[in-house]
């Protein structure tokens, strides 16, 4: 991973700052640990927690941003942003299945069917983050002559789809690898 892929450290650790958040409201009774940041740290407000929560999401959408605007103006490597792209989406892919398990847990009783759409909601939005490093990277490569723009408009568009994104960003990572050699 390249020097400029630090401003991605955040939106790499958004699901499991999630998943944190989840634990510290659900556990806090049962866990000490969680008992004790809640306590501590959010004064046993929950909202106080989801406002720190959204905090962190602003700030990871912003460096997202910067970093994709930086990374087309700057034409980075798009191999290397691609390769970054891959790292965050598989460090997240276990954060994932954890959120997927609690929204699917939350589909138990009607009360806690809004509970599954938030979280769907903050999957979707993560997905997002993740894609604008794809999305920098096809730029690059169309503007480095390395894929055609109808290949890549196919790899960006499936970094929106779950499952299909790491799938996508592994093709396309091999695909810019092999015109890379050529």
């Amino acid at each position: 991973m390249k020097k400029h892929s630090w401003l991605l450290w955040l939106t790499a650790l958004l699901p499991y700052l999630v998943l944190a958040a989840l634990a510290m409201i659900f556990l806090s009774s049962d866990v000490p640990f969680f008992g004790d940041m809640m306590a501590s740290v959010f004064h046993n407000n929950a909202l106080y927690l989801i406002g720190a929560l959204l905090i962190c999401f602003a700030v990871a959408t912003v460096l997202s941003v910067v970093h994709g605007v930086l990374a087309v103006r700057r034409q980075w490597d798009a191999l290397s942003l691609v390769r970054t792209a891959l790292v965050i989406k598989l460090f997240q892919i276990p954060a994932y299945l954890l959120i997927f398990a609690v929204g699917v847990l939350s589909l138990i009783t009607i009360f806690t069917i809004p509970f599954t759409i938030g979280l769907f909601l903050l999957d979707v939005f993560m997905l997002v983050l993740s894609g604008i490093i794809v999305l920098a990277a096809s730029i690059n490569a169309i503007r480095q002559g390395q894929m055609p723009l109808q290949k890549t408009i196919l790899f960006v568009l499936m970094q929106f789809v779950f499952c299909a994104d790491v799938f996508a960003a592994f093709a396309f990572y091999r695909a810019l690898k092999k015109a890379v050699v050529l």
